[in-house]
């Protein structure tokens, strides 16, 4: 996420990324972006096709994972205008009650992270129907 300018502005949002309706990553953004997640995710893979390097963040590579086994990956918004200190608490909020039923790629704030972005997408499919 980019520096943010005012972190006393109302302008950031919580959102989750959901591969067939299960969550597997919950951050928090600013106006405006909630979209560019995934394009971002679906440059990357452009990009790794043709051969160029891609330095993958461990919550795009489970997302690049998924889609690539074909599951519709998406991105919810949670909570929206929000101040940065009650986007960062409803943040770890949302990680702490979806840890306890779903595996998460979030490093922080998850004592339940597996070992590996691999790991997490592999557990994932796990429990999404098979394609």
């Amino acid at each position: 996420m980019p520096a943010r300018r005012n972190p006393n502005s109302p302008e950031f949002y919580v959102y989750r990324l959901e591969a067939d309706r299960v969550p597997f990553y919950v951050g928090v953004g600013r106006a405006g972006r909630a979209p560019m997640r995934l394009q971002y995710i679906r440059n990357c893979l452009r990009r790794q096709k043709e051969g160029l390097p891609v330095k993958w963040a461990r919550h795009c590579e489970v997302a690049a994972m998924l889609m690539r086994a074909g599951h519709n990956v998406c991105h919810q918004l949670t909570a929206q205008g929000l101040v940065y200190r009650k986007a960062a608490e409803r943040e770890r909020a949302e990680i702490d009650r979806l840890r306890r039923r779903f595996v998460l790629a979030n490093i922080i704030h998850n004592p339940d992270r597996l070992e590996s972005a691999t790991a997490v997408a592999n557990a994932i499919k796990g429990r999404l129907r098979t394609r």
